[in-house]
């Protein structure tokens, strides 16, 4: 019994003898990985950084495969050259097509002009000289014609009058139309002040006072401006909608009211007081108003009712009336 009790006894140091060799190497390797880590990397210095990127850059690179460029289509390329030959060789200055001796073309009907768009508006000569009766020719300023009498100058609806009062020797006179006249020679009629805040008023949104003004384009952005507005409406947004349609529209109302403003020629006959055009504009939008609020309330009351008799005549699990 002692020669199997003692090699156990030996089997059992060795073993524990083992594990505590391979403990120690497990420490040792532990202490070690915890000292390189708690070392400071060494930073490269410059000289090493230069060296590094000239090696870098002499080392032979790979080619780079150049990118595939993308195929055109011979097709559109060739309509694209043949149109535009075609409009080079047509569309030469004012005379469209220019295809003369070259196609007889008898199919195209084109505006054309020889002069260009300003030479044919009136010319300014013309359209503030009076008619001499002497001689029959166009001439200026009617009131240093001595031979006209009070009723022929100024067309009949101005008067002369001096340009300087304190000038005697050589007094210099010039036309003073009367108020629903202008021009150099008053015969141009004025646009009156009340008939475009009448416009402004009652049409104001679609642009029908900057038309009897005569700004075409101005008239054309105002309603592009309230369909814009109606467009932002209808899309929810009721207050930007509503403040932009009334501005555009009150601000033109108020400030043709206010003086007699310029069209595209001359100013617009002031015949409009200024008392008349407050209290005429204030009543007018007080009942433009009261007529929106009236509208919507009536809406809103129909819409409360039809969900009211909805609520009382239908029942929870039926769509059919109870009554």
């Amino acid at each position: 019994l002692k020669g199997p009790a003692r090699a156990g006894r030996r089997a059992v140091s060795e073993k524990n003898s083992s594990v505590r060799g391979d403990l120690s190497l497990v420490a040792d390797g532990t202490m070690k990985l915890m000292r390189q880590r708690q070392k400071p990397t060494p930073v490269p210095s410059a000289r090493e950084n230069v060296g590094a990127d000239l090696a870098q850059d002499m080392a032979p690179s790979p080619q780079a495969s150049p990118a595939p460029r993308p195929q055109r289509s011979v097709t559109s390329a060739v309509a694209a050259a043949g149109a535009a030959s075609v409009l080079a060789c047509t569309l030469h200055g004012c005379d469209v097509p220019h295809v003369s001796g070259y196609l007889s073309v008898s199919d195209f009907d084109v505006a054309t002009h020889q002069v260009a768009q300003w030479r044919m508006e009136p010319e300014y000569w013309h359209q503030n000289a009076y008619m001499d009766p002497d001689s029959g020719k166009p001439t200026f300023n009617s009131c240093m014609n001595p031979m006209l009498s009070v009723v022929e100058v100024c067309s009949g609806h101005g008067v002369c009058a001096p340009f300087d009062r304190n000038e005697i020797d050589k007094p210099v006179f010039f036309c003073r139309c009367d108020e629903r006249w202008s021009g150099l020679e008053c015969s141009h009629r004025r646009r009156r002040q009340s008939v475009a805040w009448l416009m402004s008023v009652l049409f104001g949104y679609v642009g029908l006072d900057e038309f009897y003004l005569g700004f075409s384009q101005q008239a054309l952005q105002k309603l592009m401006v309230s369909v814009l507005s109606l467009i932002l409406a209808y899309a929810g947004l009721t207050i930007i909608g509503s403040l932009l349609f009334g501005f555009s529209w009150m601000f033109d109302v108020v400030r043709i009211g206010l003086g007699p403003v310029m069209t595209s020629t001359q100013r617009v006959q002031a015949d409009l007081p200024r008392a008349a055009f407050a209290l005429l504009t204030i009543f007018y939008f007080c009942f433009v108003a009261v007529a929106v609020a009236t509208a919507h309330l009536y809406r809103t009351v129909l819409i409360r009712r039809r969900h009211f008799d909805h609520v009382q005549c239908y029942s929870a699990t039926s769509t059919k009336p109870l009554v």
